[in-house]
């Protein structure tokens, strides 16, 4: 078993941070048992937690890059590159000299599936908060077959939504609600 210690401890969170390792590349690398890795973990809090806030860490790092990545594809770029031609120097045939240097430019526009992507994203997201918009603002529609479960939802209604506390008369098919002794009384 590996001795755990500050100076491994620092080597496995500086590699979970630098990439997407996975545990076993890291142990492998740093010559340490996978069992010892969950050990530790398990049985030192301090050490769960670091390696915890690395990965934190290092998913934050790899959301930027996404983003810039994503942000050059919508921008389109520009890609340069350098061709360099050496020969041996003239006087001193052990070092060499630059003979050609070619530069080229290439522009790449924006790439249309990442806007396409994008845009679809930005509707489906719209569309979503429509939805949610249109529940909040629409009425529940509550359908009842029998006419006290309609008294007593009116009822309900009339209160605020607060049980109890009505009186009901029928008067000639007319159902009357009372709210409470002394109130005026509201025909329904």
């Amino acid at each position: 078993m590996a001795k755990y210690t500050p100076r491994l401890v620092n080597k496995i969170v500086s590699l979970i941070e630098a990439d997407t390792y996975t545990i076993s590349e890291i142990c492998e690398t740093l010559r340490i048992s996978r069992n010892s890795f969950y050990e530790w973990k398990r049985e030192r809090p301090e050490f769960a937690a670091m390696i915890d806030d690395a990965m934190e860490r290092r998913d934050e790092m790899l959301l930027l890059k996404a983003r810039r990545s994503l942000m050059e594809k919508l921008d389109g770029y520009t890609v340069r590159e350098v061709k360099v031609t050496y020969e041996p120097d003239k006087y001193d045939t052990e070092q060499m000299k630059i003979k050609s240097k070619v530069i080229k430019t290439k522009e790449c526009p924006p790439d249309m599936a990442t806007i396409k992507l994008v845009l679809e994203r930005n509707d489906r997201k719209k569309a979503s908060a429509q939805r949610e918009s249109i529940e909040e603002t629409q009425p529940a529609v509550i359908i009842v077959q029998d006419e006290e479960t309609k008294t007593n939802l009116e009822i309900l209604r009339l209160n605020g939504g607060e049980p109890g506390g009505a009186l009901i008369y029928k008067k000639e098919g007319d159902i009357i609600v009372k709210r409470k002794e002394g109130e005026k009384c509201t025909t329904l």
